[in-house]
């Protein structure tokens, strides 16, 4: 009887996991390959780790939600949250500093990813 509880939560875990977007690759892990795959290879974060920040295919785009982006839908400067609003999908596949995404057509609250 003890394997109960554990496959219990190993299947309430699975549960959680989200599925990557989709087209998602991930991230080459060296500058080389970054460069290779048209990335752009710096430091980022506060901690100031090196890593591969790739362009998106649809930078710039009008969108209502995240899931109509290849990164990210962000709001205008200024937006309130709550606020009925479109945004534009990021630049690139990596989000770092203090942004307001547009979910559902409306500003979430102001987040900071470092």
């Amino acid at each position: 009887m003890p394997r109960l509880p554990v496959l219990l939560v190993a299947a309430l875990l699975a549960a959680g996991c989200a599925p990557a977007p989709t087209g998602y690759r991930p991230a080459p892990d060296n500058e080389a390959a970054c460069l290779a795959d048209g990335g752009t290879w710096a430091r980022h974060g506060r901690l100031g780790v090196a890593s591969c920040a790739r362009p998106t295919h649809d930078a710039g785009r009008t969108c209502r939600d995240g899931s109509e982006c290849a990164s990210a839908c962000l709001a205008p400067e200024g937006v309130e949250p709550g606020t009925a609003t479109t945004g534009t999908c990021h630049v690139s596949d990596r989000l770092f500093g203090c942004h307001t995404r547009v979910t559902d057509g409306h500003a979430a609250p102001t987040i900071c990813i470092d």
